[in-house]
């Protein structure tokens, strides 16, 4: 598993930040999918350089990226899978909680919606 890799990423052209940590507490499944996509946010085209297209462009969705499922714990965080199995186990994402494809898989099949996920140090 990983989690928020911390650090701080600032617009230079409109001040806007954002940090990227994984939130400590109480949530729960809101929602699960299967072969989701990606909704690639505002700061990963700052992150880039590139320029940020308007909220709805369809340039936006990135298909493959948080792997086969996703669980959402509300508030943009998610559970999800990576490309990058290798970074499991250090702090590397922009948030969200990455588990490898079989965790990932298990997960999806045997937790409800409506479980309680604990995060914490």
């Amino acid at each position: 598993m990983s989690v928020g890799r911390g650090g701080l990423l600032v617009d230079r052209k409109t001040g806007r930040k954002w940090e990227f940590v994984t939130p400590r507490g109480e949530f729960r499944v809101i929602g699960k999918a299967t072969d989701p996509q990606w909704r690639k946010p505002d700061w990963a085209y700052v992150e880039a350089g590139e320029p940020v297209p308007p909220p709805g462009d369809p340039s936006r969705m990135v298909s493959g990226e948080l792997g086969a499922y996703v669980l959402n714990l509300g508030d943009g965080y998610l559970i999800h899978g990576t490309k990058r199995e290798e970074l499991l186990g250090r702090p590397a994402s922009h948030g969200c909680v990455r588990v490898g494809a079989a965790d990932l898989e298990k997960l999806y099949q045997t937790v409800p919606n409506g479980t309680k996920v604990f995060i914490f140090e």
